[in-house]
């Protein structure tokens, strides 16, 4: 990881507890779940190297419409879901 973002961002922004990757993604997305009204959209910004493992865990849910979109340097970065 770069100095620059070792140093200016929180730990906790940057490290998940129990090296589980997905540990933030899969609490927003079960608050979403129980939270937003139908066809509500949820938006994540995401780690390409997380996508495969992210798409498989979300599409279990109550989810619809999933698409993931390239940031201005064509990497995998965002996440669109609509809550079925």
């Amino acid at each position: 990881m770069l100095s620059n973002v070792l140093e200016y961002e929180p730990h906790l922004a940057l490290f998940t507890p129990k090296r589980e990757p997905l540990y933030f993604y899969k609490k927003i997305i079960a608050i979403a779940q129980s939270s937003l009204n139908p066809n509500g959209c949820l938006y994540l910004e995401i780690n390409p190297k997380f996508k495969e493992d992210l798409l498989t865990y979300i599409k279990r849910r109550t989810f619809k419409d999933i698409e993931v979109r390239n940031d201005i340097f064509g990497k995998n970065r965002m996440l669109k879901a609509v809550k079925s």
